[in-house]
């Protein structure tokens, strides 16, 4: 069975939702924040209501605006962390919570566990969040661990599955690449920073077909989307050749018991390479792809199943992404350090206790270095190891997210 003929047709989801973003005030040992937010679409809303506290759970105080749609808040301790969200009121009914906005202690103050000096870089970042019982989308905006900005995106009905990230539309900016199997349905978000500006809907893919990943494999300025059948292993090529725009190409038909880790480009070349584990043997494969046909194909040898590839990443600035493995049990952390299609170096970068789960390998400083960026599912609590040429950096964790939100696919500037 071949990937269904392409179509596109443009459309666009109606999203409605009360958003609140801050912006500081920096004053010596005191703070203020000024909170905006878009008007709700409640019919007769009569007020609005700020609430906020040091914890997530307790939002103790607040401010009345009002009819506003701003409020400022001062004489916020500089050494504090606080968490602030907006609600509104009709004459008859409150709304709920809206986002939830984290003002983190400033830098070099005294007291809680403010953003490392490896944060201080501002080259922007965007990782994209979905609660896994709602489908509420959200986006923060980041600069090493300082979040920025923060969007929701809208209730996404949860059939719908984020299967990348890519610039499917050739102007440099991430979009969001939706997948529909059961309606044989791709969608295609364009984004301009943490905002949706459009989307397109693609035929192709059922139930026996999954989108292995999303790169640009030709360095044609696109992002090119490949797939590959479940029960003949067939892998098929989406070239992206203009805007939102693809032709299909048969690359191989692989074994389904080798199942595709991902791409990484480990030649540093610009052309990303395949990463295939193979199920029953533990057995580690790189492809490149040449003129979307299988080139070199290398075995790397076989390694106890017990390890697991968490991502991939350019961890010390090399040019080079490297292989990043957790042993299941345990928990321990280790870096395969590539050149092309030979490791390196390796880094043993200690356990993590099994409560933290790796959730993706974003540059969240912006400075061509990978992260490896971890969520504790028991408390929520968002930690980072940031990467250099070295070895990694663990600062504290910056940031709690509630239950049933995890990042998805992190976006990079």
């Amino acid at each position: 069975m071949c990937i269904p003929v392409i179509q596109r047709t443009a459309f666009a989801l109606g999203l409605s939702f009360l958003l609140l973003v801050a912006f500081l005030a920096p004053a010596q040992n005191k703070r203020s924040v000024n909170l905006p937010w878009n008007a709700s679409t409640s019919p007769g809303v009569i007020d609005y209501q700020v609430v906020y506290g040091t914890s997530s759970s307790n939002l103790n105080q607040f401010v009345d605006a009002g009819t506003n749609l701003t409020v400022t808040i001062p004489n916020l301790s500089d050494s504090q962390t606080y968490f602030f969200a907006a609600i509104d009121s009709t004459a008859t009914a409150t709304s709920g919570l809206s986002n939830m906005v984290v003002l983190f202690p400033s830098t070099g103050s005294s007291g809680g566990t403010g953003p490392s000096s490896h944060s201080s870089v501002t080259a922007p970042t965007t990782v994209l969040w979905q609660n896994n019982s709602t489908g509420w989308l959200g986006i923060w905006q980041m600069a090493g661990t300082n979040i920025l900005a923060t969007q929701l995106l809208g209730d996404i009905d949860l059939r719908w599955t984020i299967a990348g990230i890519g610039n499917f539309d050739g102007n440099g900016t991430n979009e969001i690449l939706w997948y529909n199997p059961e309606l044989g349905l791709i969608a295609i978000w364009t984004m301009n920073g943490v905002a949706r500006t459009g989307a397109y809907v693609l035929t192709g893919g059922s139930p026996d077909w999954e989108i292995d990943a999303v790169a640009d494999f030709d360095r044609a300025g696109f992002s090119d989307i490949l797939w590959r059948q479940k029960s003949t292993g067939d892998v098929y090529l989406w070239k992206c050749v203009a805007p939102v725009s693809f032709t299909s190409v048969f690359i191989s038909s692989v074994d389904p018991t080798w199942q595709l880790s991902g791409a990484a480009d480990v030649e540093g070349t610009g052309h990303p390479d395949l990463v295939w584990r193979n199920t029953n043997t533990g057995a580690l494969a790189i492809w490149q792809l040449v003129n979307d046909q299988p080139g070199q194909q290398i075995l790397m040898g076989n390694f106890s199943l017990n390890y697991a590839i968490a991502g991939f990443g350019d961890f010390d600035g090399s040019g080079k992404e490297d292989i990043l493995w957790r042993d299941q049990t345990t928990g321990e952390v280790y870096v395969w350090l590539m050149n092309g299609f030979t490791v390196a170096g390796e880094w043993d970068a200690g356990p993590a206790d099994p409560t933290w789960k790796i959730v993706g390998t974003p540059e969240l400083a912006g400075n061509g270095i990978s992260d490896v960026l971890w969520i504790n599912t028991g408390d929520g609590s968002v930690a980072t190891w940031l990467g250099s040429p070295s070895g990694f950096t663990k600062p504290a964790p910056f940031a709690t997210v509630p239950s049933g939100w995890l990042p998805v696919p992190a976006l990079k500037d």
